[in-house]
């Protein structure tokens, strides 16, 4: 249970269980537009250079490279504003996502 990200709107959120996490990190995520099923994070996301290193995870789900690892599928880019409707990504493992 390492590496995620605990909010809760109206409340602190708070990890249900103990023990020896680490590089959790709690706060708005500031998703682009959650509700609308953009999970891409905007400037100021908890989330950005929040998540582990994998090595056998080089890119998001759109493809991005993952340098810095965010927490999430979605790595934040400098500029990126959201993710258009209707646009499909590969997981690159034989899934596809469409963003509606």
């Amino acid at each position: 249970h390492s590496y995620n990200l605990f909010y809760s709107s109206g409340a602190t959120a708070q990890p249900i269980w103990a023990g020896s996490e680490t590089g959790n990190v709690t706060g708005d995520p500031l998703f682009t537009n959650a509700v609308g099923g953009d999970f891409s994070l905007q400037v100021g996301s908890p989330a950005i250079n929040a998540g582990a290193t994998l090595s056998e995870v080089t890119r998001d789900i759109l493809g991005l490279s993952r340098s810095s690892y965010d927490i999430g599928a979605f790595e934040y880019a400098t500029g990126q504003t959201s993710i258009a409707t209707g646009t499909q990504v590969s997981s690159g493992v034989g899934t596809n996502v469409t963003v509606q």
